[in-house]
């Protein structure tokens, strides 16, 4: 007396009805532990097309922010090396500043005043070092 699919409840009106609730209880069992399992309400278009595509697009956006928000940490990096590279030159320049003060003193003789002009000179190429 084996039951396969059901072939011996085929007479049996009650007992085919209780079957068919079997399966759908069943079927719902399976759909709410899938639902539990990946902790979402909606797993896939047959759940709920228009939610199910709804919820993509929205994770299309969510994603679409997050990597923008990234992008804008990223510039802001680079910004900050930019404004350290900018400090660096406003003080190169602070100090050619005071070696043209100095050179303009009428103390110094000519060899006095060409180490200046070197040392200025070195400190614009560190300028572009620093640019570059």
């Amino acid at each position: 007396m084996a039951f396969f699919s059901g072939s011996r409840i085929n007479t049996n009106i009650g007992a085919l009805n209780s079957y068919n609730a079997l399966n759908n209880v069943n079927g719902k069992m399976g759909i709410v532990q899938m639902r539990l399992a990946s902790g979402q309400r909606i797993n896939s278009a047959a759940d709920d097309p228009a939610g199910y595509t709804l919820a993509r697009k929205l994770e299309a956006r969510s994603r679409s922010l997050a990597q923008a928000s990234n992008n804008v940490g990223e510039l802001k990096n680079i910004l900050s090396v930019a404004e350290g590279g900018l400090a660096t030159i406003n003080d190169v320049y602070v100090g050619i500043k005071e070696k043209l003060i100095q050179a303009s003193n009428g103390s110094y003789s000519t060899e006095e005043k060409n180490a200046l002009a070197t040392q200025i000179n070195d400190m614009l190429n560190e300028v572009d070092d620093i640019i570059a």
